[in-house]
């Protein structure tokens, strides 16, 4: 869920913290400073975020002209590519 390319990425790595979801960058190597300790737990605050509103940490739902979602920073959505972008409706989840 991100604007700029980044990847959420799952922990495979064997020990305590295996299956946590953190964050890989363009430049490579694994964030897991903020992670979500499992794929459910984040996907079930997505879910929350669609059908209740709100966002995910900093992230919020809007819409595209055409109807597709776009996860944006701030509950302002910013337009990529100039395209104009509105909140997502509650309960789109």
């Amino acid at each position: 869920m991100s604007a700029d390319g980044n990847a959420q990425v799952i922990d495979l790595r064997p020990g305590g913290e295996a299956g946590r979801l953190g964050r890989a960058g363009h430049s490579g190597g694994g964030d897991f400073s903020d992670s979500w300790p499992g794929l459910a737990t984040y996907l079930q605050e997505v879910s929350r975020a669609l059908h209740c509103g709100g966002g995910v940490r900093e992230m919020y739902p809007c819409l595209t002209s055409d109807g597709r979602l776009w996860w944006d920073f701030g509950e302002n959505c910013h337009a990529p590519n100039d395209d104009p972008l509105i909140p997502a409706p509650v309960g789109l989840g």
